[in-house]
């Protein structure tokens, strides 16, 4: 097949740059390449590894700010409704980042939500929606046996009030103030190490309301404002009612009153209010229910009205509404409201009617009962199609339901039977893209304009999708699930001898390690057998093979190493067994020896080295003594040392370095002077430019900002207060490219724009002002091309194109114009040779494929259409094997597998003419040209550095060959 792929249509290209720059916004790390000049070829599709499509299944939707958060499986993401604004936040691994995801909360612009730590306890954890910003916020330790599940997480005033276990008073009320230290329990309500268990928290004008027990009231309703003092009994609604009380539950907040159910002594189950006083808590109207518990079920609320259902035994199913007023009977049936919700005043719900069986859609006036009338029905009876998911967006109602022609599709209805119709049928056919289980409702979002919710087209799983109201605005917003997750696609890939070596999962055996040579694509080796998989990470080549870290049923997550091949891949060190990993993280090499963070059961994480056998596997030092360690974050090679964040108690999260002993790795300095938790080094992010380390940091007073440091404390201090004062410039995406820094910061006036810097606060100023309308799209991919920083941006007229930039304000101008005015193809670069850049990019005929550029409009063109018309193959992922391109694209819709791209090498460095020969000709176009900057190969800038000097004549003068 090589032989095949090398006819080619005679373009010239030139030098692989530094891949490193495009793959780190991809999660790789890809090696740099040596020089060459190539020819490009037509794609060839490699390999088909993992067949069949996979759901990501989306859960858990929440809306904090701008943007909506949400699970996916173990992981948390985050999406502001559009593809490109659907990303990761934090993966779901034992890499010390949250897992188990649930109850995920809004607070104080932040998230918040529960999940389980690298040690397997539950815990408080916040998200900026970063993956550096997604930390635990507090250990909450238990006593031997008993649960430590956090829950019930509410917000009331300005704290987050949860309940938890703690060994000392069991399980009782918590707060927080979305820091560590104001982290705390609020009341040891029953004295002791029973807890009061408090359930239904419910919050009221700043007051929190919930259900507690003790041993001398049972369950009753209790109050706090967060303070120990303010956290009181409301009133004893049972007295004597020894195992359960009042049992107060399904608290309702209207005005000024809380309602809820509980059980009064002689007429079972009723409706009670209560305005926090002992007096003021009373039935809020006996309702005549004969039967002692009988039910009753709040089943919908708006702004000063409920609606309700009790059932009676004269009457059935009796409904009710109530406001500040009083509670008034309204109507009677046989059978219960299924779903309902407000529109306005008036009130719609399901009903399944027992004289015309099948489920219609009504409304009507609460407080009149001869005010109902049918919207539109029946729908089909049957329980697999029932209407749920009632969301309001606008003055439309949004719902699903369905039969056997459509199945469960999304509808909606402006109140009116012609208005009342199914948006699309999602699943075209007899296919249900809504999920049919009662265990699991469909997961669904009124948002703005739009409604956002999970959907199955049936080709891509269960995904996000969004929707207007209309067929035209109901789209699939990101296929998360896509193939680079779970098939060939070279994730982590590096090339060893003549072959890559990536890691990917066939659909059966888990993610592993796999090679290819272009010509054959195969599995090395089932580490973890069976669909969980090893799941390789952190590749780093040493001496002809490749270390990596991987999971396996007997260690945990261990050193591993391979040669490419199934018998020489073997185990370097893991810890003792399963329940005592090792977990190395973050392998980086420096002076042939590995170092990267680990955790064993004495010291915790901290910072390890190994030579590559298990006994010269060591523990550099122990920074901080006891069973969490410093848990050191962003390990970073520099000027012959390293460079990472470590944890203690007398300084909190600050910048470390060491050369490998433990001497020699010290605090370089505490910035952020204490133990607080929000300054310091929180959130590492590292650059290197002429030795010197660029991070960002906070000291307290300005905010997070850019920083740098030699290495010494007096060579560590604050490059700009960007955003002046103690406000954060959100400085991010750090890059070195061309002498300068290249970075992301928000000066509190231009937004979130791409900056610059060579080290001092003069130069250091942001080049860019085209993306403050949209906040959704900041600069991205940049990637250092002809001598030029190159990066995808958005500007108002154009939407998002590549745009280029040479340090200067004046030098920093749009190249593309992919769609005209307002048409932007949101365009990614892949890859940067010398001459051509590789796109991935959208148009209006062809979708998302695959494109190349030389830097200008005219000579931006599709290299081909991997998927014929509008379907996207959506290239990503490239890298290079030999005389191929490699990357990851679709070969069906959402089936991405591995592709090659045909390369051809070049002449001998210093043939300048192309004619095969290094001679005087060569000679003389190189001198003609000498001086030159931001050259190309073809004047003589033979090295890439983007000028003509002596440099490219000592090249040229070891390849002369007359």
């Amino acid at each position: 097949m090589a032989a095949q792929l090398r006819k080619t249509s005679g373009k010239r290209l030139g030098t692989f740059h530094d891949l490193g720059q495009t793959t780190r916004r991809l999660g790789c790390g890809f090696e740099l390449l040596e020089d060459r000049r190539l020819l490009t070829a037509k794609p060839v599709f490699l390999k088909d590894v993992d067949n069949g499509t996979h759901p990501s299944d989306p859960q858990n939707l929440v809306e904090v700010g701008e943007s909506v958060f949400f699970t996916v499986g173990g992981t948390l993401w985050m999406t502001d409704g559009t593809k490109e604004g659907t990303t990761l936040v934090a993966p779901g691994d034992r890499g010390g980042r949250p897992r188990e995801i649930r109850e995920l909360t809004s607070f104080q612009d932040m998230l918040a939500f529960l999940a389980r730590d690298v040690d397997d306890q539950w815990q408080l954890w916040r998200s900026d929606g970063t993956a550096k910003g997604t930390v635990p916020l507090k250990r909450i330790e238990t006593a031997s046996g008993s649960s430590s599940l956090l829950t019930s997480l509410t917000v009331s005033g300005d704290l987050l009030f949860f309940v938890a276990n703690e060994a000392s008073i069991g399980r009782e009320l918590w707060k927080s103030d979305g820091t560590k230290q104001g982290t705390v329990p609020v009341k040891d309500i029953w004295t002791g190490r029973l807890g009061s268990n408090p359930r239904d928290l419910k919050d009221l004008n700043g007051v929190l309301y919930f259900n507690a027990g003790t041993a001398e009231h049972a369950r009753e309703l209790w109050k706090s404002d967060g303070t120990k003092e303010g956290t009181v009994l409301v009133k004893d609604i049972r007295p004597g009612g020894e195992d359960t009380g009042g049992n107060p539950r399904n608290m309702q907040a209207l005005g000024d009153l809380l309602f809820f159910e509980a059980d009064h002594p002689e007429l079972g189950t009723q409706l009670w209010r209560s305005d926090g006083t002992e007096d003021g808590t009373f039935l809020a109207r006996d309702m005549d229910l004969d039967a002692p518990d009988a039910s009753l079920d709040v089943v919908s609320n708006s702004e000063g009205t409920f609606v309700f259902d009790g059932q009676r035994p004269d009457e059935g199913y009796v409904r009710w509404t109530q406001d500040e007023a009083g509670v008034i009977h309204f109507g009677a049936g046989p059978t219960p409201i299924l779903a309902s919700i407000f529109l306005g005043d008036t009130f719609f719900y399901f009903k399944n009617l027992v004289s015309r069986p099948g489920w219609e859609l009504r409304k009507s006036l609460p407080g009149s009962p001869d005010s109902e009338l049918l919207v539109r029905g029946p729908f089909d009876r049957d329980f697999r199609f029932r209407p749920r998911g009632l969301q309001v967006v606008e003055d439309l109602i949004f719902f699903s339901v369905g039969d056997d022609a459509t199945g469960l599709e999304l509808w909606r209805s402006d109140g009116t039977e012609d208005g009342t119709f199914m948006v699309r049928d999602i699943w075209p056919g007899m296919g249900s893209s809504i999920s049919d289980s009662r265990a699991k409702p469909p997961e669904v979002l009124a948002r703005k304009e739009t409604l956002l919710f999970v959907a199955d087209d049936g080709r891509h799983g269960a995904e996000l999708w969004t929707s207007d109201g209309t067929e035209a605005g109901t789209q699939l917003v990101k296929d998360i699930n896509q193939r680079p997750w779970r098939s060939a696609a070279p994730r982590g890939g590096k090339v060893l001898g003549d072959a890559l070596l990536f890691a990917s999962s066939d659909g059966r055996h888990g993610s592993e390690i796999w090679r290819t040579d272009g010509e054959v694509t195969r599995r090395v080796t089932d580490i973890y057998p069976g669909e969980e998989g090893s799941d390789p990470r952190d590749f780093v080549i040493h001496q002809d093979q490749l270390f990596f870290t991987a999971i396996d049923p007997k260690h945990g997550r261990g050193l591993w190493k391979t040669d490419g091949t199934t018998v020489g891949t073997k185990l370097v060190v893991a810890g003792p067994d399963r329940n005592n990993p090792l977990e190395p993280q973050d392998v980086v090499l420096l002076q042939d020896t590995f170092y990267f963070f680990a955790r064993e059961r004495a010291s915790g994480l901290e910072l390890w080295r190994s030579d590559g056998t298990d006994k010269g596997t060591v523990l550099v030092k122990d920074i901080f003594p006891g069973r969490n360690g410093s848990r050191p974050q962003g390990l970073f090679v520099a000027g012959g040392q390293l460079f990472f964040t470590a944890e203690t108690e007398e300084h909190g999260r600050e910048l470390w370095r060491s050369d490998g002993t433990a001497e020699g790795t010290v605090l370089v300095k505490d910035i952020g002077p204490g133990d607080a938790s929000n300054h310091g080094v929180q959130d590492p992010e590292f650059a290197e430019l002429d030795s010197v380390v660029y991070f960002r940091a906070d000291d307290g007073v300005h905010g997070r900002e850019l920083w740098r440091t030699d290495g010494t404390a007096d060579g560590t201090f604050l490059v700009k207060d960007i955003h002046l004062g103690s406000e954060n410039s959100r400085v991010s995406s750090l890059k070195s490219l061309g002498g300068l820094l290249y970075f992301l910061a928000d000066d509190g006036v231009a937004g979130y724009e791409l900056w610059r810097s060579d080290g001092t606060a003069d130069g250091t100023f942001r080049l860019t002002d085209t993306f403050s309308a949209l906040e959704n799209f900041p600069p991205s991919s940049l990637t250092m091309f002809q001598g030029e920083v190159h990066f995808s941006s958005s500007q108002g007229t154009h939407g998002r194109q590549i745009w280029k930039t040479d340090g200067t304000r004046e030098g920093t101008v749009r190249v593309t114009d992919f769609g005209g005015e307002n048409q932007g193809t949101t365009p990614w670069i892949l890859f940067a040779t010398e001459e051509t850049m590789y796109l991935s990019a959208f148009d209006a005929v062809h979708g998302r494929e695959l494109w190349q550029s030389d830097g200008t409009a005219e000579g931006t063109t599709l290299v081909a259409d991997l998927l014929p018309g509008l379907e996207d193959s959506k290239p990503q992922y490239m890298m290079r094997l030999g005389d191929l391109l490699l990357f990851n694209a679709e070969h069906v819709p959402g089936d991405g597998e591995l592709w090659a791209l045909a390369l051809e090498e070049s002449p001998t460095p210093g043939d300048v003419n192309g004619d095969g020969v290094v001679d005087l000709d060569d000679f003389t176009r190189l001198k003609d040209h000498f001086g030159a900057v931001r050259a190309n190969r073809d004047m003589g800038d033979l090295n890439g550095d983007g000028a003509v000097d002596l440099a490219d004549f000592a090249i040229m003068k070891s390849n002369f060959s007359g």
